[in-house]
């Protein structure tokens, strides 16, 4: 006979009844630890969302658009360089900037 295994609250789970074919799982939620929850096989996830996939493929779109149809002159271009690394500090969220000593 096969050994048994382990379940989340330290019981023996029948060896025939393997991790997979379990209707449990263990998962973690911050602030309370690892708990045990019962999966639903109908389950199908939080689905789509269409506001992200819209933004994501209309604003790519758009910047091409400005791209192909703005004349390029000093303004532009500095405002081009500009907002470059505007976005990239906004990305690193005020972590330490290339070019200031770092004090962190």
């Amino acid at each position: 006979m096969a050994p048994n295994s382990m379940s989340a609250e330290g019981q023996a789970r029948p060896a025939s009844l393997s991790r997979n074919q379990s209707k449990t799982d263990i998962k973690y939620f911050p602030g309370k630890g690892f708990r045990e929850v019962v999966l639903n096989p109908n389950d199908k996830g939080p689905g789509l969302n269409w506001l992200h996939i819209n933004f994501l493929i209309v604003l790519p779109i758009i910047a091409l658009f400005g791209v192909f149809t703005t004349p390029l002159q000093g303004k532009t271009l500095l405002l081009a360089v500009v907002t470059y690394f505007l976005a990239g500090f906004g990305i690193t969220g005020g972590t330490c900037l290339a070019f200031l000593p770092c004090f962190c």
